[in-house]
């Protein structure tokens, strides 16, 4: 294989505006000519020392050109630049040069392209990673904000060419104003805080920035700004500051204290001048840096005011989020401690007169909590010196990490000495586990292994941390604990049901009884059988200590036809039956004492993982430390707790008459029950005595350390222990990333909260402005998938981290359940993936699912004009989503439903693979016509049957209020619509209106569309609805593309075009619901429904009429079940532009008093409903169990949702596609 040298230079900086890279060192690399560009930077990585978790590598040189004096750098980004690079004449004459600059400005890159105003050094480098959730301030040119220049985090941010800053000599004259218009907006926009990863933002070293691996990382010492030090308001010459960011600080408190604002005129490694923002006023300040520090001293200062009123602004220039922060960090100290952003403004207001925005309280509460509590990805690199410490301190701790790759953080495991001793010496063997989510930025999952102590309080023995509750990492966390505890005598354990529990214990610990939480099984009974009664028994059968009481209850059980005594017998009695369990469960029925320790955990648990593990620590040594203070005042044989058991049970004992067998057996006689104790081998016939290990009524009446680690800095470890750095679990964007398809990379199609297109992508597809406030949860990452190989790459990474995913074709989702969620999640958006190819001659065509249905409409109907497809009316509706959840529209009466038009598709499946309706079998494709493609995988497209329909058709459009006969109309329409030729479909509304002399009336409105000529329309609809009285001119022929556009609103005469705009008319909060007719309404419910509406103003109702091909599928040929016998489908709407939560209540309510109010007319037991029309009020899934599912999925697919339940079991075991509202898993 033939290699090429190349020398590289690394270390120094490029001076942008000469061309040039200045200092650093030069190296010599041999490489392979084959390289990629992906291995290139694998090596110029280790050559450099640079973390490339951290830092983002650019590879640069420069060619000269003959007749370019000043060509730009040729930067090496990909393989082709790679390839160009190599096969050059002679690669040793020219250098590559390298810098770097930290991971979260690769988010902020689109931005700066568009902000490059400025040339030279004064381009933007380093953004803000953490933006505004919602709005954004008011912009302010032509200033720097003081408090993010050298020394913080405007060195990172602003390239420091000495010659431009240096250009600016006098401080007092009138044209040295430093005009950095990119850095100003950015500082405005965004309110930016410091740079958390910049080795300077505490007054550390001389302003450059430290691009290497935190293991090699040198720190330096200085004093920093204190809160303290806000109370002293005055400033004098000759004050000194430890470095440029204590003095901005300080300046920045004066000016908000003394009501003032000030703007930097002067600001580079050298000197700082400031300036009062009114020109006419002296107040000014400069203040220079001493020789060989980084200590500023101030050398001038002009204190006296002299302002105008007019630039007294509430709204502080210097209140940035970042100084504020400083101000309130105090409040975040300990877990738990909750100060709302609304809190910070009040005090903002009280404590410096300021008014502050919400958004800018939020970024200053979350500057303030990550100053306190430390970086989560330094936390990760701690864990093995904490680990060793922990350990070095408190002797037989064990203490493992798993790592992937050697590197990344997979699981851990922790289980302190005494904890373990205490366990072996004095604990009863029954250990419960439970797990919980972390909240902490990289999540996971915790696991907790506790026990009861003598006194029946929690005693926590072992801690993991995994990515999630998995076979794998259950297994891993069950084999530490065997190394820590070895083989147990009469061990057991309790868990809920969930398989990964079951699988481990039986593998790591075969002798071990395993014992199921009755708790949860009982829960699991109530919600599948609504019985009390059941569960009841069950109480009583799973608590007993006797054989007799159990056989009893469950004969009860037995006797149930509903199929309970079957369940419970499939779980296994002995992992729920006391008087049956192979071991003792002694009084630990339930993982309560598990979930009261996750409860205890509930704040720490967003803490970074040290922190955390350390608060763990502290909470066992406080609680070692008074329990053994109790300890020593207990003065009995027993504890306190077991004291008042026996003093209960004697009580008891008192009344029971005793007659001995032997010397150690009694024969003792309880009422009508008799029993014999032996208090030799401490049993009784009743069994309580044997179970619980301590004396049951029968036998009393026969018988009458933890220490602190310490400081990280003085934490000690053995001689064997070797550093290493670990780095936190691979992300999803570094998954997304080695995953991704060289040939077609995915980086363009990622957003992330630090992207300035984030809001607008998210937004652009939610229809329902009820998902757009700042409060509803937002995704950690936007996928806007380009090729099918992104889609295949976001799966299997999001399913790698534990990601929930939510997918996203059109955004008609009137729940916002393809864009929300209240787990950590991700959206993959599938608007890009728009392709459609029409086959007229086959009469089929293939689009993908982010097609629209305008789009496929358009491309039809560029083909042929005597060709259509049976879909929805709107032409913004996501191809994806829509057929997936059954997919109707004005021609379904004529050829049935969207999904009963499919004759392929493709999809990806929970592995990541693509499959056609071959590869994925029928029962999928049976599926994912009408089950919602959202549950069994991602739907990338469809190959859909056209239809023929005449080149022209009729359309009206009319209306009729009550006094024109409008309750006539709508009794004879419900009637007969199910009954006429199919080619005809009218879809009817109702809804109020004002009369004569402004009074309320009721109106309805008919829109149709007839397959043929206006003469044979008007005879059908004559004959049939004659109270509408319908008039020619009240009708159109046109053809069916118009139709299309009719139907949508748009003029008559707009052209086809305006099918492919993509923009919705939204502005609107809304609240969907729907209902199905299966028998006639009488004129008195029809005239009480227009009371109703007119009564609750602003709601109304669609009618759609089945019938015609409809009535002539079966039931089970999709998922979509309401067709024969259908009169027609409710839609009910309510919508509202007023924004505020009361607001939104009161619309929803109106629409839910307008559901109950129609209970009487529609279908029952289920009440049916339509999947495409979400409504979160028919039930959701919490837990994703069987039995919520069954809620919601037997109104939405009646019987074909046991079937749903058996394909998604089959496909997707794990249930990792969900959502509130998905098929669930058995």
């Amino acid at each position: 294989m033939a290699h090429v040298r190349i020398l590289v230079r690394h270390g120094g900086e490029w001076d942008e505006g000469r061309r040039k890279y200045e200092g650093g060192v030069l190296k010599g690399i041999v490489v392979p000519k084959e390289i990629t560009h992906k291995d290139l930077q694998s090596e110029l990585y280790d050559l450099a020392e640079v973390d490339p978790t951290k830092f983002d590598i650019k590879i640069r040189c420069i060619y000269e050109i003959k007749g370019e004096k000043e060509a730009p750098p040729f930067e090496l980004s990909n393989d082709r630049d790679l390839k160009f690079y190599i096969l050059s004449e002679n690669p040793l004459e020219v250098p590559l040069y390298l810098s770097f600059e930290p991971t979260s400005n690769r988010s902020m890159k689109v931005l700066n392209k568009d902000y490059n105003s400025v040339s030279g050094s004064n381009q933007v480098q380093n953004l803000n990673p953490h933006p505004p959730p919602i709005g954004m301030d008011r912009l302010d040119e032509n200033e720097v904000d003081i408090g993010e220049v050298e020394g913080g985090l405007c060195h990172n941010m602003i390239g420091t060419n000495s010659a431009i800053w240096e250009s600016y000599e006098s401080y007092h004259s009138i044209d040295d104003t430093f005009t950095l218009e990119s850095v100003e907006m950015y500082n405005e926009l965004f309110d930016i805080p410091e740079q958390r990863d910049a080795p300077t933002k505490d007054c550390k070293g001389k302003g450059k920035v430290d691009y290497r691996s935190s293991s090699r990382k040198l720190k330096t010492k200085g004093s920093g700004w204190s809160e303290e030090s806000s109370t002293s308001e005055e400033l004098d010459v000759g004050q000194i500051f430890f470095c440029k960011r204590d003095l901005s600080m300080r300046l920045s408190v004066l000016a908000m204290k003394k009501n003032f604002q000030f703007v930097v005129k002067k600001s580079t490694k050298e000197v700082l001048f400031v300036r009062c923002i009114d020109n006419k006023c002296g107040w000014r300040l400069r203040a220079v840096r001493l020789k060989d520090s980084n200590i500023f001293k101030i050398k001038k200062y002009v204190k006296v005011h002299s302002c105008s009123l007019e630039f007294l602004n509430r709204d502080h220039r210097q209140a940035k989020s970042w100084v504020v922060g400083e101000l309130i960090k105090s409040k975040f100290k300990g877990p738990g401690r909750i100060y709302k952003p609304r809190d910070i403004i009040e005090d903002m207001r009280q404590d410096y007169g300021i008014n502050m925005s919400y958004e800018k309280a939020w970024r200053a509460r979350e500057n303030a909590y990550e100053r306190v509590r430390g970086s989560p990805e330094e936390s990760y690199n701690l864990l093995r010196r904490y680990g060793e410490a922990l350990k070095f301190t408190n002797s037989g701790t064990i203490f493992h990490m798993e790592l992937e790759d050697d590197r990344f953080f997979k699981y851990l495991f922790m289980a302190v000495g005494a904890c373990v001793r205490g366990f072996l010496n004095c604990i009863r063997p029954v250990i419960v586990m439970d797990g919980t989510f972390l909240k902490n930025k990289y999540r996971g999952q915790l696991i907790v292994a506790v026990c009861l102590d003598g006194n029946n309080q929690i005693y926590p023995l072992a801690f993991g941390v995994v990515d999630r509750e998995t076979d794998d990492s259950i297994q891993w966390f069950l084999e530490k604990l065997k190394g820590a505890i070895g083989e147990v005598p009469n061990l057991g354990f309790v868990t809920d049901r969930k398989t990964c529990f079951a699988k481990g214990i039986s593998s790591v610990f075969p002798s071990a009884f395993h014992g199921l939480c009755v708790q949860h099984l009982s829960q699991n009974l109530h919600d599948k059988y609504k019985n009390d009664t059941v569960a009841t028994l069950f109480y009583n059968a799973s608590r007993t200590y006797r054989e007799s009481t159990f056989v009893e209850a469950w004969r009860h059980l037995l006797s149930f036809p509903n199929g309970s005594g079957k369940y419970l017998n499939d779980v296994g009695i002995a992992r729920w039956s006391r008087v049956h369990c192979p071991g003792r469960r002694y009084n630990m029925m339930t993982t309560n004492i598990a979930e009261s320790m996750n409860s205890i955990l509930k704040e720490p648990r967003d803490l970074p993982i040290a922190s955390f593990l350390e608060n763990v620590r502290a909470l066992l040594q406080r609680w070692f430390w008074e329990r053994r203070e109790e300890g020593i005042k207990v003065t009995s044989t027993l504890t306190k707790w077991a004291e008042l058991v026996i003093q209960k049970k004697q009580e008891g004992a008192l009344t029971m008459k005793v007659n001995p067998i032997d010397c150690y057996q009694f024969h003792v006689k309880d009422l009508d029950k008799e029993e014999v104790v032996n208090l030799q081998t401490k049993e009784c016939t009743c069994k309580e005595f044997q179970a619980e290990q301590l004396p049951c009524s029968h036998a009393i009446a026969a018988a009458r350390a933890v220490y602190p680690v310490g400081n990280q800095s003085d934490w000690k470890t053995s001689e064997d222990y070797v550093h290493m750095t670990v780095l936190p679990p691979k992300s999803f964007l570094q998954c997304l990333a080695s995953n991704s398809h060289p040939k077609v990379p995915i980086s363009d199609a990622i957003f992330t909260p630090d992207d300035a297109s984030f809001l607008p992508v998210l937004n652009s597809y939610i229809r329902n402005r009820i998902f757009q406030t700042p409060t509803t949860p937002k995704p950690l990452v936007i996928v806007t998938a380009k090729h099918p190989s992104h889609v295949q790459s976001t799966v299997v990474c999001a399913k790698r981290v534990a990601l929930e995913i939510r997918i996203r074709s059109g955004g008609h989702d009137y729940e916002g359940l393809s864009y929300v969620s209240q787990q950590p999640f991700i959206v993959l958006d599938l608007f890009n993936l728009r392709a459609i190819n029409v086959d007229i001659p086959t009469e089929t065509a293939w689009v993908e699912a982010g097609a629209t249905m305008g789009e496929l409409y358009y491309a039809i109907a560029k083909q042929s004009k005597v060709h259509a497809f049976p879909g929805g009316v709107c032409p913004t509706l996501g191809a994806g989503g829509h057929i997936s959840g059954g997919g109707y529209g004005n021609l379904m009466r004529k050829f049935g439903l969207s999904v009963d038009n499919i004759l392929d598709a493709q999809i990806v499946n929970v592995e990541g693979k693509i499959l056609n309706r071959q590869q994925m079998g029928e029962d999928l494709f049976w599926a994912i016509r009408g089950g919602g493609g959202g549950s069994f995988g991602v739907i990338l497209s469809w190959k859909i049957k056209l239809v023929q329909v005449p080149s022209t058709v009729t359309v009206f459009d009319v209306e009729r209020k009550i006094e024109e006969g409008a309750t006539d109309v709508v009794w004879e329409w419900q009637n007969v619509m199910d009954k006429l030729d199919g080619n005809l479909f009218i879809r009817m509304m109702m809804h109020s209106a004002s009369g004569e002399n402004g009074q309320k009336t009721g109106k309805t409105t008919l829109v149709a569309l007839f397959l043929g000529p206006v003469e044979k329309l008007m005879e059908i609809v004559n004959q049939n609805i004659p109270s509408l009285k319908l008039q020619k001119q009240e009708c159109i022929e046109m053809s069916w593309i118009e139709s299309v556009l009719f139907f949508a609103n748009f003029a008559n005469g707009t052209a086809p075009e305006a099918l492919l705009k993509r923009e919705s008319p939204s502005g609107t909060y809304l609240k969907r619901k729907s209902d199905y007719v299966r028998e006639g309404i009488s004129k008195k419910g029809i005239e009480d429904i227009w009371k109703l509406l007119m009564e609750i103003e602003g709601v109304g109702l669609t009618c759609n009429p089945y019938g015609g091909r409809m009535g002539e599928i079966s039931e089970t040929a999709t998922p979509f079940p309401h067709r024969a016998g259908v009169k027609f489908k409710i839609q009910y709407s309510a919508n509202w532009k007023k924004e505020g939560e009361e607001e939104a209540k009161e619309n929803i309510e109106l629409a839910r008093k307008l559901y109950e109010a129609m209970s009487p007319y529609v279908t029952k037991n289920p009440r049916e409903a339509f999947l495409n029309y979400r409504d979160i009020d028919v039930g959701s899934s919490r837990n994703w169990s069987l039995a919520e599912g069954r809620v919601y999925g037997e109104k939405y697919f009646k019987g074909n949702f046991e079937r749903l339940v058996n394909v998604k079991t089959k496909v997707d075991p794990q249930n990792f596609f969900r959502n509130e509202q998905s098929i669930p898993t058995r």
